[in-house]
């Protein structure tokens, strides 16, 4: 394939073009690090603080106390959120 006259006018430029692009893309990927990082930390405590709202939400049981028990009826929360399946079957709250 000859590309004639054309070659210089495109090739020249190359290489410094693709180290432009090189940088553009890690600083790109650099910011969104950083807004991914503040988003989580945000979802992460508006998760913490309105928890007890979802349990509300769905007329679910919440859980008697803190730690393992939370944590065991949370994942079931999720699970069954996320597919529509429980273990037992489901009691709603009234």
């Amino acid at each position: 394939m000859d590309l004639g006259p054309a070659l210089p006018l495109w090739a020249f430029p190359w290489p410094w073009a693709a180290l432009l692009s090189l940088l553009w893309m890690a600083l790109a990927y650099a910011l969104a690090l950083d807004a991914v990082r503040v988003y989580a930390d945000l979802f992460q405590s508006a998760f913490d603080l309105d928890r007890w709202s979802l349990y509300e939400a769905v007329c679910w049981e919440k859980p008697s106390q803190s730690g393992w028990a939370e944590i065991v009826l949370g994942e079931r929360l999720s699970e069954f959120l996320w597919r529509g399946m429980s273990e037992a079957p489901v009691r709603y709250r009234e």
